[in-house]
């Protein structure tokens, strides 16, 4: 087997039928959520690398959990979780298929231990995007702003 090094993940199908599936899902649990950044496209097409979830908090296990089985009914049967202060990476690899999707499950906003915004004033200011939820534009690049001035290294 040849591993091309310049391999780049590309969001097809099986993708938006994860993503899709999951959304869903945590709209019939009543879990809230929005979709930070990169949201254009989706569930269709995606341009990053990952899509960010914040979720509220204490809402992670039931979240993880819904993530774990809609992965599973799609036939991504491993996958690895890689947990950062709030942040829990999650992805789900297919070696056979050369699949894998990154979701990350953020409960709130966090950056160094610090909450600029709690999930509830950020959720305030969502609105609908197709069938899920993202920050209003406004909010999204106030977060933007902060991420990357205030929230990166010097």
């Amino acid at each position: 087997m040849v591993i091309d090094s310049d391999y780049k993940i590309k969001w097809e199908e099986t993708h938006s039928i994860i993503f899709s599936k999951y959304i869903l899902r945590l709209n019939e649990n009543r879990i809230r959520y929005f979709i930070l950044r990169n949201f254009e496209g989706l569930p269709n097409i995606n341009t990053s690398k990952d899509v960010d979830v914040i979720i509220e908090p204490k809402s992670y296990k039931e979240a993880a959990n819904i993530l774990i089985q809609v992965l599973k009914e799609n036939q991504i049967s491993n996958f690895r979780v890689v947990k950062y202060e709030r942040v829990h990476c999650f992805f789900g690899i297919d070696v056979d298929n050369f699949f894998s999707i990154h979701i990350d499950l953020i409960e709130g906003y966090l950056s160094k231990g610090f909450e600029v915004f709690d999930f509830d004033t950020l959720y305030q200011q969502t609105m609908d995007y197709k069938n899920f939820k993202v920050l209003n534009s406004t909010y999204d690049a106030v977060m933007l702003l902060y991420y990357k001035v205030i929230g990166s290294k010097q």
